[in-house]
């Protein structure tokens, strides 16, 4: 599982001075080398986080690290602006419309984020969000679970469109379902 820290550029030279870095042990980083590659497709839309560079570092232990520089997002996640309380539905309706763009753009480009929920949409402002975490994400025409072990499911179950369990198959549908899940949580405070 990638940990998530802040780190500064102190020269400030290709990056902002502060930014979020996902790592994770070399051998295990199958998940976070894939969400750099969706990062590359998605990097012109505004509404996903920001991919800045990645490597490989060798700590002090001689373990390897693959290191993703990401854009850091101080205002935290959706699911901590609201708490579990309703929001102000002008306040829906700005943070759905943002997530739509990104949503938009994300199938524009062929993929389908698979995971979309509160925890996984950063706050960029006031009414505007980053779609972040495509560590699952898979191109639109996927079939299957394509992990090789059957039964397994990508993303949330809470936020998971019924059909999919069913018929596996990965198409945008799937991310309207979970953004409709998340708009519903965000007007009533309550998971779906």
């Amino acid at each position: 599982m990638p940990t998530t820290v802040e780190e500064e550029d102190p020269a400030g030279d290709c990056c902002p001075r502060v930014m979020a870095v996902k790592s994770s042990p070399l051998m295990e980083s199958v998940t976070l080398s894939h969400e750099k590659e969706v990062l590359d497709r998605l990097a012109e839309c505004p509404e996903v986080v920001a991919f800045y560079d990645d490597e490989v570092s060798i700590e002090v232990d001689e373990r390897r690290l693959y290191n993703v520089f990401l854009e850091y997002l101080p205002r935290g996640s959706l699911s901590k602006l609201y708490r579990g309380e309703p929001m102000v539905e002008d306040d829906v309706r700005r943070y759905a419309t943002s997530m739509l763009q990104g949503l938009r753009r994300v199938h524009e480009e062929g993929c389908v984020h698979c995971d979309l929920k509160p925890q996984n949409v950063l706050i960029a402002g006031p009414g505007q969000t980053r779609i972040a975490e495509f560590g699952l994400a898979k191109g639109a025409e996927a079939q299957g679970s394509g992990s090789g072990r059957p039964g397994f499911l990508r993303g949330t179950l809470l936020y998971m469109a019924p059909e999919f369990v069913e018929k596996s198959k990965y198409e945008p549908l799937l991310d309207v379902w979970s953004l409709s899940c998340v708009v519903s949580e965000m007007a009533t405070g309550i998971p779906t």
